[in-house]
């Protein structure tokens, strides 16, 4: 080899190439990877004391949120409002207002940019416009510091805190004062239940009317010093007074509740009661004592008792279509039905009268009829009362005649449900009258169609036909008619036609009651309106009769008068109204007082 020639050896690796492995860093080999955000802030805490936040975890939750309120900076403004709504709505009893300073006053400061919102967007004058986007995230960013104030106003401690803040009053009444566009309606809303619950001021707005009218109320509720509710216009009241009149519950039940405060001064009344409005005001409130009512019945029984039992010596009259000279009844049959017909009206101390003595009696009620004995072939004695005969229907104690089946039957006829057939009939047999007594027509005839005329079995009588056997009818041929319809259709014919009641006078049913020892029932109209958890009454009905009754005290002869003209209505409603009965009651009481006194 000379120094001018390169010559590399060749190379060859002995080994075979493989992946390199890596080590995986686990708790056991790398425990400082696996330390929390604690420790690490420990661990620079040692390893480095004098760096500057090192080891603290920032301000408290509702530090923070209170900072971030007064910083001004939106995106701390928004992570404020949006955990306040979260806060006062999962734990609203834990926000006070006197327990974190500042936090009420940042809400109101946020609660009044509506103002100046309200004036760059809608000019005074304008209607409806389209917001863009800017507009509307402000606006939510309002509502949501409206929402939290209106939740913690939930609580007395913090309505009696916001109610000693002038500016917070003074940017409630500029927010009562938006203009009427749609998209301040829900901060309105929020407003409103503030004033309800601060109940210091209050200002009607036409979104609500209702909610304003409650907060006039609860102003003068108690208030009789600075009471002002007198001073309202005549228009307004006017417009309350025609506003009862629709079906909308809560407008009514708002407007009732300020006729009630308004009635409670007596020159109020006058003014109110003056004709002729006077008497529309009262017919609307005495109407509405039955707003809402429930119809019903009310069941009660009444138990009746005997009349006194009057011994008399007349004998009463008796029906004469039972007395025969030719004919005759065996005595046992007439002691079975007297035992049958009288035992159930007879009590245990009372029994029926002996066999003998009845049987005495007999002759003495029918001056025809005689006690006989007959013998008869075979040595034997029949028992008889010659003069008299058995009914052909029966009658009941009240005198309900029975309608008796005239039916006639075969005797040689096996099948008791009375059907006939044309091969039944040219068989000799003597035919024998159906001893069905039914109280009714319709029993009547259910009677023939099931027992006289029912379908016969085609399996058994393949020829079967049916026939008229009332009473000797004809209309058939003895050999049948198959149709059967033909044949319901002609003995429809012989049912007799339904007959009236024969006591329809009230006073004679009213005895009949008596007669009846078991219980009556007595059915009640009743018109009931609603009513609390206590079962007393609430709601329209009540407030309605109370401001009738501020008429009856402090409306003077005005106020009788005009109640008089609807006291049969009001006896009604105290009749059929159970829960304003004494209400009402004492309405009338109220009226009469005034009426003697005068």
């Amino acid at each position: 080899m000379n120094g001018n020639t390169l010559n590399f050896p060749s190379f060859q690796s002995s080994s075979i190439n493989a992946p390199i492995g890596r080590p995986v860093a686990t708790p056991r080999n790398a425990p400082h990877k696996f330390v929390n955000h604690k420790h690490r802030a420990a661990e620079v805490l040692i390893s480095s004391p004098n760096r500057h936040g090192a080891g603290h975890q920032g301000a408290a939750l509702m530090v923070r949120i209170s900072m971030g309120l007064k910083s001004g900076i939106p995106s701390e403004v928004d992570y404020a409002l949006s955990q306040l709504v979260r806060i006062s709505f999962d734990s609203g009893d834990e926000l006070r207002a006197e327990a974190y300073p500042g936090l009420s006053e940042a809400l109101f400061e946020k609660l009044a940019t509506i103002q100046s919102l309200a004036n760059t967007c809608y000019p005074e004058g304008a209607g409806e416009l389209l917001e863009d986007s800017k507009f509307v995230k402000q606006l939510e960013k309002i509502n949501e510091a409206a929402l939290v104030l209106r939740n913690m106003l939930l609580q007395p401690d913090n309505a009696r805190y916001f109610s000693r803040l002038k500016s917070g009053r003074q940017i409630i009444v500029a927010c009562m004062n938006l203009p009427g566009q749609s998209c301040f309606i829900e901060l309105k809303h929020y407003i409103l239940d503030m004033v309800e619950a601060m109940i210091h001021f209050s200002l009607a707005v036409d979104d609500d009317f209702s909610g304003s009218l409650r907060e006039i109320c609860r102003l003068v509720m108690g208030r009789d010093e600075a009471n002002c509710i007198g001073q309202i216009n005549k228009l307004a009241i006017d417009r309350i007074k025609a506003l009862i009149m629709l079906e909308d519950e809560d407008l009514v039940s708002a407007c009732l509740d300020f006729l009630y405060q308004y009635t409670t001064n007596e020159e109020n009344m006058e003014k109110l009661i003056q004709p002729p409005d006077g008497i529309e005001i009262v017919k609307q409130l005495t109407r509405l004592l039955l707003h809402q009512a429930v119809p019903g019945d009310q069941v009660v029984y009444l138990t009746g008792s005997l009349k006194p039992i009057i011994k008399t010596t007349v004998i009463p009259n008796l029906p004469q279509e039972i007395e025969d000279s030719t004919a005759d009844i065996t005595q046992i049959a007439l002691w079975q039905a007297y035992q049958a017909r009288f035992i159930e009206y007879v009590a245990t101390s009372r029994p029926l009268l002996p066999a003998a003595e009845f049987i005495k009696n007999v002759s003495v009620a029918f001056n025809n009829a005689s006690a006989m004995v007959l013998s008869i072939p075979g040595g034997s004695q029949k028992f008889i009362i010659k003069g008299i005969k058995p009914r052909e229907t029966p009658m009941s104690v009240k005198g309900q005649v029975y309608l008796a089946c005239k039916w006639a039957t075969a005797t040689n006829s096996n099948n008791t449900t009375g059907t006939e057939t044309a091969q039944a009939q040219q068989q000799p047999a003597q035919p024998t009258k159906c001893p069905a007594q039914l109280a009714t027509p319709h029993d009547l005839w259910v009677h023939i169609l099931k027992d006289h005329l029912s379908p016969p079995d085609p399996t058994q009588q393949p020829q079967a036909k049916l026939l008229c056997d009332w009473g000797g009818c004809e209309r058939f041929h003895p050999a049948g008619d198959s149709d059967r319809r033909k044949v319901i259709a002609h003995a429809r014919t012989h049912m007799p036609e339904p007959s009236p009641p024969k006591n329809s006078n009230p006073s004679s049913r009213q005895n009949d009651w008596l007669d009846d020892p078991k219980q009556i029932k007595l059915v009640i109209r009743r018109n009931q309106t609603g009513i609390d958890d206590r079962g007393e009454a609430a709601g329209v009905p009540l407030t309605a009769v109370l401001v009738l009754r501020n008429v009856a005290r402090r409306g003077m002869f005005n106020g009788k008068e005009l109640l008089s003209g609807e006291r049969p209505v009001l006896f009604e409603i105290m009749a059929v109204n159970k829960p304003l009965s004494n209400y009402i009651a004492d309405l009338l009481v109220e009226e009469d007082e005034g009426v003697t006194d005068d």
